[in-house]
């Protein structure tokens, strides 16, 4: 057998013994009526619909998973928990899972996005008046590692740190947000979570890079009669920090302990 017949061979080997693993893994974790890797397609498929009047904990940010659409309760009579955890929709009764999404007035919808455009405008280009304008009186801003903001006096200290503190690091960066998962909390409140893309132009040497990647964890208000942040919270994605509701073996994990292995002499 020539070289290149016992590479490609050895080759084909650790891709078929990688498909083989990922299908057990696959196999074991996921949702019930998904069919296997590589089975033909059926015509029976995990529904997902929604109905009004779903919460989710400010925290969290998750919605619980109910029973099949034939067997799901009206929304006042749901006994879902709104803290439930995916340990807690495992444990969930088979089916197909339906995820509730409330439905949200377009009006409100809309007037939500634009304040996120209204504070990334602001924010990006050094706006201190179209920030603060933002946010209620009260707010609560959480930016790690520099800490929880109270008020729009202590709001003042963070811009003024992001702005300034070190010149040339925040100028011409840009925070775009999307993908927006809006639950009301009550009548005038709603918590809205959403990706936080940072690219930015390096005023130094001239060049576009992405900066970061985090999501926003709100809770909004409409008690002045407009909505406005009452909190933010911006959870950056670093490190092994990143959401994650799913099985660890979807994880990298580097190998940990001494060496067991023997050099080669």
């Amino acid at each position: 057998m020539s070289r290149r017949s016992t590479a490609w061979s050895a080759r084909t080997s650790r891709c078929c013994s990688a498909l083989r693993n990922a299908t057990r893994c696959s196999s074991r974790h996921r949702p019930p009526g998904w069919p296997l890797p590589g089975s033909p397609p059926t015509r029976s498929r995990p529904t997902w619909s929604g109905y009004p009047g779903t919460t989710t904990s400010p925290g969290s940010a998750r919605s619980a998973w109910t029973t099949p659409r034939s067997a799901r309760p009206s929304p006042a009579s749901s006994t879902a928990s709104p803290h439930s955890t995916a340990q807690d929709r495992q444990r969930q009764p088979e089916g197909d899972r339906v995820m509730p999404r409330p439905k949200i007035p377009v009006e409100d919808r809309l007037e939500i996005q634009e304040l996120f455009a209204y504070y990334a405008w602001g924010l990006n280009t050094g706006d201190e008046a179209q920030v603060l304008s933002c946010f209620t009186e009260d707010a609560s801003f959480e930016h790690q590692p520099q800490g929880i903001f109270h008020g729009h006096e202590q709001i003042k200290i963070l811009l003024s740190h992001l702005w300034y503190d070190k010149p040339g690091w925040f100028i011409g960066r840009q925070h775009l947000a999307c993908h927006f998962i809006l639950t009301p909390l009550s009548e005038q409140e709603m918590h809205v979570k959403a990706y936080s893309t940072l690219v930015q132009y390096q005023v130094d040497y001239k060049r576009n890079f992405v900066f970061g990647l985090a999501n926003w964890d709100n809770v909004l208000t409409k008690a002045s009669g407009e909505w406005l942040f009452k909190s933010m919270r911006i959870h950056k994605w670093m490190g092994e920090d990143v959401p994650w509701v799913g099985d660890d073996c979807a994880k990298i994990t580097a190998p940990t302990g001494p060496l067991t292995r023997k050099m080669e002499s």
